[in-house]
């Protein structure tokens, strides 16, 4: 009878570690260990998934406020490219910092969306605008080592360097 108890209760405790409401899978073990799975280059390309992704530059926005909410912090120039035979999607990339949860949104002045379809042997480039995380007292105005972030199919992260915030904030 004690095998199928410790059964009984293996079968609980597996099936209570994900909430369910997570669309993308954890990353591996290996790569909470390590830290970030990949450091991407400004200017070099990384694959992501099964796009080719190029951030040229990432920038403060010359007209941040850091007295408003909801506004554009960084403009990022990006290039996404789509080398398969197959329709992707742009990647999504938000702004991470130290210490904060939550990542940063974009804005629909982008002329390069997170989520628009990358057709078949095509390309896509422009500029993402985004903001400051979201904190528990509302967003963010600065924040300690900013970075770009995105995922590889929800496991590899990979990230890219901000080396400068708003108002020339240090980052760091």
């Amino acid at each position: 009878m004690r095998p199928i108890r410790t059964l009984i209760v293996t079968g609980f405790l597996i099936a209570s570690c994900s909430n369910g409401n997570s669309s993308t899978p954890l990353r591996s073990a290996t790569d909470v260990i390590n830290g970030r799975a990949t450091k991407a280059t400004i200017g070099k390309p990384v694959k992501v998934s099964d796009a080719t992704i190029i951030v040229n530059d990432v920038g403060p926005s010359a007209d941040f406020d850091p007295t408003q909410p909801w506004q554009v912090a960084f403009i990022v120039t990006i290039r996404s490219e789509n080398h398969t035979g197959k329709d992707l999607q742009n990647p999504d990339i938000e702004v991470h910092c130290d210490g904060i949860d939550d990542a940063g949104s974009w804005y629909v002045s982008s002329t390069w969306k997170v989520g628009d379809t990358l057709p078949a042997h095509s390309f896509r480039e422009g500029t993402l605008d985004l903001d400051y995380p979201e904190t528990s007292t509302g967003i963010a105005r600065a924040c300690t080592n900013p970075i770009l972030e995105t995922t590889d199919g929800g496991s590899k992260a990979v990230e890219w360097p901000i080396t400068s915030q708003p108002g020339n904030l240090p980052t760091g």
